[in-house]
């Protein structure tokens, strides 16, 4: 990997010499590019190379508060790509929930190419159909929804997806992406402001993966983020947090009226997190992380497993649905009061995504033949497990556990199923929180629970019960099922205050 100058300064150098601003005061100004947009945005994304020689990032998320700039700098980084990327037939599209979104950042491009002398030559602009072609690379740039027709069989080089917090589902994202296989240095660029998790689950997917790339939960390097924003534990009275979270506030943003929408939102409480969304880049309506990373990470260590033949342990397992991860725990109680936790995980070798496969090379995660995990490899690794460790119980989550609980009771294992819910998981969650915060579970540093354990949140119930949420996977990349197995484990060995062994009565023997 290494940074290119040349590169970084012809993207500026196309911006600052062809390009200008539309509309306001501004209207026919030379688009001169702040030091924040230079430095956080475009020197990245076009300076920084890949060993192959072309760009390294191929998605870039811009999380930024509205008023920014965001349409002129997506306007920008789509004719850099249609007139200056040296590629012959370059597809580049602005995208979007629908067809009037897509078309705000084409709406700011079209008069950006009538301005500019050099650039209205050299294209052709069919204002009726949204479409520029640039001529002498036969290259063109058009608007594209999720409510078109034709989202499959395009080839984009350039994709401006506009707010991807208004889209629903990520259909349009994914046929477009699948579509950039084909070129060799495809750039997808993302800017938006924050939605509502439940409500917008590609945003919230894309907004949680850059933070885990940026806190080394995955490695992925041609994904690049910028995140402007205000943090939960922020004063948001703060004209300082305000300035944090617009980097334009003060230049083209102006800073009065900022503070005339903040102190309406002040009166105004059905305006407040809109002012929140919008002005401050903060999320609404999340559900909360539950476990801090800081202290999951204090609990890893180096562990020779071969030094626990014979021992003692408790396995739980989730294993969630065929098509997805089913994990399982061993879980061991140590001469120092500690549990070490050993875990294991299986997807279908069919359906493995992109972000996971590092993990599925490395052996972190085994797959099984077809679209389907196989529970019969779930089944013969467990009674591996057996003639190594001392596998004094296996318990499930009871949902579709009856068939393989009912053989791993005929292998000989004592095997219970426990109900996943606010009253079964409620104490064994918070004393397995507890556990964590005081140093006493022991983990081997396995990178899937690690993100599993970045992933989990907690719904609160009556009398203060809690209950690891278990994420839609039709919504959510997230995945959880290592915690939950984790949690069903410790929960079966641990015991109580007083000495004596937690009994959940809402868990039943099978056999």
């Amino acid at each position: 990997m290494a940074f290119s100058r040349k590169h970084a300064n012809s993207a500026i150098k196309f911006f600052e010499r062809y390009l200008r601003h539309t509309k306001g005061r501004y209207a026919g100004v030379p688009f001169i590019l702040e030091d924040w947009q230079k430095r956080d945005i475009i020197r990245p994304i076009f300076g920084r190379m890949g060993p192959d020689g072309y760009r390294q990032y191929r998605q870039v998320l811009v999380e930024i508060p509205r008023k920014n700039g965001k349409s002129e700098i997506g306007a920008g980084v789509a004719l850099k790509l249609l007139c200056a990327d040296g590629e012959r037939g370059a597809e580049v599209y602005s995208a979007a929930a629908d067809r009037d979104q897509a078309a705000l950042v084409y709406s700011v491009a079209e008069p950006m190419v009538q301005m500019s002398p050099v650039l209205s030559a050299r294209c052709r602009i069919t204002a009726s159909r949204k479409n520029i072609v640039y001529k002498r690379t036969a290259s063109r740039y058009r608007v594209i929804s999720a409510e078109g027709r034709r989202q499959h069989g395009l080839n984009p080089s350039g994709i401006i997806f506009d707010e991807v917090h208004t889209q629903r589902d990520r259909r349009l994202w994914d046929a477009l992406q699948m579509g950039t296989d084909v070129r060799s240095q495809p750039l997808v660029f993302a800017p938006t402001t924050a939605g509502i998790p439940d409500d917008a689950p590609l945003w919230w997917d894309l907004h949680e993966y850059a933070r885990q790339v940026r806190e080394g939960v995955f490695e992925d390097p041609t994904f690049y983020s910028v995140f402007y924003g205000a943090s939960p534990d922020d004063d948001f009275d703060d004209p300082k947090v305000w300035r944090k979270a617009n980097p334009a506030l003060g230049s083209f943003l102006s800073f009065e009226k900022f503070e005339a929408a903040w102190r309406r939102a002040k009166r105004i409480p059905s305006e407040w997190n809109e002012f929140l969304r919008y002005r401050l880049n903060v999320p609404t309506q999340q559900a909360d992380r539950w476990l801090s990373l800081e202290e999951w990470d204090a609990c890893g260590g180096q562990i020779d497993w071969a030094n626990f033949r014979g021992r003692e342990c408790v396995a739980g397992i989730d294993l969630s649905t065929r098509r997805d991860i089913t994990a399982l725990v061993l879980a061991f109680k140590l001469d120092d009061d500690r549990i070490a936790l050993k875990s294991h995980f299986w997807l279908p070798q069919a359906n493995v995504p992109t972000r996971l496969e590092p993990w599925v090379r490395a052996g972190y995660i085994e797959t099984t033949p077809g679209n389907a995990v196989d529970y019969a490899a779930v089944r013969r690794r467990l009674n591996e497990l057996g003639t190594e460790y001392a596998i004094k119980e296996i318990t499930f989550d009871e949902w579709n556990a009856q068939n393989l609980a009912t053989e791993l009771t005929n292998d000989g294992f004592e095997v219970s199923l426990q109900r996943f819910g606010l009253k079964s998981m409620s104490w064994p969650s918070k004393e397995f929180e507890t556990w964590i915060s005081e140093k006493m579970i022991l983990h081997d540093r396995n990178p899937v629970l690690r993100w599993m354990a970045d992933c989990v949140a907690v719904r609160v119930g009556p009398t203060a019960t809690i209950c690891p949420t278990k994420p839609d996977r039709y919504k959510s990349e997230k995945r959880i099922d290592g915690i939950v197995a984790a949690i069903l484990a410790f929960g079966r060995l641990v015991v109580t205050d007083d000495g004596t062994q937690y009994i959940d009565p809402h868990v039943r023997a099978v056999g």
